[in-house]
């Protein structure tokens, strides 16, 4: 079905024409995958609250987790105001932090399809903080159904510093047409409230018309102390020899006036990637998804439900994407290829072993680790790598003392089912450890902190005699010590 309309703000709307308008279907909220699920199947049955109405279908998207969000919804209606329809669309989207705007804490936003963005407080979502408005209001536009809108959180390390909500707008029922990306922004770490728009010829309909006029203001002020038409922008930029325009805001200067044109450091707008979503196509509030999904991924998926009257679309606006960790088919074994060895006390030993991916997915960032029960430090004959190294495949291992034990930890970045990569050490065994020494071992891609260690015992030869109470005790352990030598030693982990 052909979902792109034209949307003509400044005609009339006949009584006929209005009698034929389709509402947005009701906001999905996602149910399965629950947010931050683990091990979940790479074919996941996903979830959404029924819809309250008919619909005609139900729109699915999949996507690797990402720091885009995808918002809005769509109209298929031929004429209707756009006022009326940003009103019935705007969304509400938590900002993931706070951010102080004339003494008044918001931490969420109302974002509309014509480009305004309202500061509110969760606790008081219908209060407006703060706006940022491009005043698209009086303007025709058309919006493809993949001219979304994006929301983007900008981090410094794990903390959200910055947010952009970007719209793709275009006007084609006027002449001279324009085509251009809105940008707004709320920079908590710079503190100021601000706009962009993307580079346009200076004399489109976009500048030459009053279609727009563009202001930010706080709650309890007049927005004349932060306005600039289309007409004075225009003026401007063709004196300052400028294609692109800005306006920003300080936090704490709201008395102030903003500056028009270049008050952002980088005025460019940089446009938001969208990201690599899969899409699926359902009749109704869950879907099982067809193409299996990579093992062990951060995913995150929305929807929205699609309704139809007499010819006509609407959409609900994108769900609220929930996060969720895909499963991993992966066993590792251990298979040691000089377990009959007698270690010598005093002499620098080799241990090696086969470990084996018996799974059917690649274990990515695969953590092989190989332990010695005691410190290596306190051990060290010449430097520490003469004394004690390892690798896996030819790459060289770290070394961790911690508690007194010696943890020799590799990491293969990628581990394909049915391959075999050979662990090597190499350490010198102190006269200290006793007659029989137990290694020991473990390889994982996930849950690796939950996981215990599989050991294995080695007798060494040239260490001091032993009491005969401490060789009563460790008789009765050499039967087992034989048993096991001759068993493969197998840790296994399926997501």
């Amino acid at each position: 079905m052909n979902k792109t309309a034209t949307f003509l703000s400044s005609c009339v709307i006949s009584a006929s024409t209005m009698a034929a308008f389709v509402n947005m279907p009701q906001l999905p909220v996602n149910e399965s995958p629950l947010a931050n699920a683990t091990d979940v199947s790479k074919q996941p049955l996903l979830q959404a609250t029924t819809p309250s109405d008919t619909i005609a279908e139900a729109q699915w998207i999949v996507y690797p987790k990402s720091d885009v969000q995808l918002i809005g919804g769509y109209i298929s209606e031929e004429v209707f105001y756009v006022a009326e329809f940003a009103e019935a669309a705007k969304q509400l989207v938590e900002l993931g932090y706070q951010v102080e705007l004339n003494n008044a804490v918001a931490d969420a936003m109302w974002v509309y399809p014509n480009a305004i963005v309202e500061l509110v407080n969760t606790s008081a979502p219908e209060t407006v903080i703060a706006r940022i408005d491009m005043e698209f209001d009086t303007t025709a536009y058309v919006e493809d159904e993949d001219e979304l809108i994006l929301v983007k959180s900008l981090k410094n390390g794990d903390e959200i510093v910055e947010t952009k909500i970007e719209w793709h707008l275009k006007d084609s029922g006027f002449s001279p047409e324009w085509n251009t990306k809105i940008q707004a922004i709320i920079s908590k770490q710079a503190g100021f409230l601000g706009v962009k728009v993307e580079q346009n010829d200076l004399n489109s309909g976009i500048w030459v018309s009053s279609n727009m006029d563009s202001n930010i203001g706080f709650s309890g002020m007049g927005s004349e102390n932060n306005y600039a038409s289309a007409t004075t922008m225009a003026n401007s930029l063709k004196q300052a020899n400028n294609t692109k325009f800005s306006l920003a805001c300080v936090f704490t200067s709201v008395s102030t006036d903003c500056d028009r044109l270049t008050t952002l450091n980088d005025p460019d707008v940089h446009p938001i990637e969208k990201p690599s979503y899969q899409q699926f196509l359902g009749l109704e509030s869950q879907f099982q998804v067809e193409t299996a999904l990579d093992p062990l991924t951060e995913y995150e998926f929305q929807v929205r439900y699609w309704t139809e009257v007499d010819g006509n679309y609407a959409a609900s606006n994108w769900s609220k994407a929930t996060t969720f960790t895909t499963e991993i088919d992966t066993s590792y074994s251990f298979t040691a290829l000089n377990d009959a060895q007698t270690l010598r006390a005093g002499e620098i030993e080799e241990f090696r072993f086969w470990v084996k991916n018996n799974g059917n997915d690649t274990g990515r960032n695969v953590s092989v680790q190989f332990m010695l029960p005691f410190n290596v430090l306190e051990h060290v004959n010449g430097s520490l790598n003469e004394t004690y190294n390892a690798t896996l495949a030819g790459e060289a291992c770290s070394i961790n003392v911690v508690d007194g034990k010696s943890y020799f930890k590799c990491v293969a970045d990628t581990f394909p089912g049915g391959e075999l990569l050979t662990l090597e050490i190499n350490a010198l065994i102190p006269a200290s450890v006793g007659e029989v020494l137990n290694v020991y071992y473990h390889a994982c891609d996930v849950g690796c902190e939950d996981q215990v260690m599989s050991s294995a015992p080695r007798k060494v030869s040239g260490t001091a005699p032993k009491s005969s109470a401490e060789s009563e005790e460790e008789s009765s352990a050499g039967s087992l010590f034989w048993l096991l030598l001759g068993l493969p030693l197998v840790l296994r982990r399926r997501g």
